[in-house]
């Protein structure tokens, strides 16, 4: 397997997967954490390409149809790209509401990424 070119190291990964080995009973937010590490887990162990995430496709994120169009419809078609907006710029796109804003912030958390900031720090 490559190296994973991350915000992750090698340490975090173990811990994912031992956390995720655990077999005991789990309350829904314990398995819904587990289900968002996991998918967590996939998404890095399936990123293998020696380019830099930035420079990536959108499809590394796996986001929504409507979202994934959106953005296309905006030009965005890099993760680069996208991490160049700011929230209030992408809610201005058409078709680019509150829940595709919210979809994007989880897929770039998943990779240690954000988008940028507004000049007041929000």
């Amino acid at each position: 397997m490559k190296t994973i070119k991350l915000l992750v190291n090698e340490t975090e990964l173990d811990h994912l997967k031992w956390a995720l080995s655990m077999d005991v009973e789990l309350s829904d937010d314990q398995l819904k954490e587990k289900r968002t590490l996991l998918a967590r887990l996939k998404r890095m162990e399936g990123h293998d390409s020696d380019e830099p995430i930035e420079q990536q496709s959108l499809a590394l994120l796996e986001l929504s149809a409507r979202t994934t169009n959106a953005l296309h419809h905006a030009k965005i078609e890099t993760v680069g790209d996208l991490l160049k907006k700011k929230p209030f710029e992408l809610l201005r796109e058409p078709n680019f509401g509150r829940r595709s804003l919210d979809e994007v912030k989880v897929r770039l958390s998943d990779f240690g990424l954000t988008l940028a900031a507004r000049e007041n720090g929000q």
